[in-house]
């Protein structure tokens, strides 16, 4: 149950992300850009699982059919995601396994 709840409020925020930047322009875009970057670690503190890192290769999949200005978003967004995505995503997890031990009551 954690799980799914987590890869869909992932996918609804990410959804979200992609309507605004596609309608606020560059400074929103920009904006964008970094709440989703900060998004990642949230994401995979919350899953805590090292599978979460292929979740940006399921959102690039979803945006098939969203084109870009020359070059179509599933293309960036494969481009962008070992550089960006999985290393964010990659902290959260590690921050996750090292952190969670020690937070919880024994």
């Amino acid at each position: 149950m954690r799980y799914s709840l987590s890869i869909a409020i992932y996918v609804l925020v990410v959804a979200g992300a992609m309507a605004i930047a596609a309608a606020a322009g560059e400074v929103g875009g920009a904006i964008v850009l970094l709440g989703l970057v900060a998004l990642q670690p949230a994401v995979g503190f919350a899953i805590g699982r090292w599978w979460a890192l292929v979740l940006p290769f399921a959102w690039a999949l979803v945006s098939l059919g969203a084109e870009g200005y020359d070059i179509p978003v599933t293309t960036q967004l494969l481009f962008q995601a070992p550089f960006l995505w999985i290393p964010a995503l990659a902290l959260g997890v590690a921050l996750r396994r090292i952190a969670w031990p020690r937070l919880r009551p024994s």
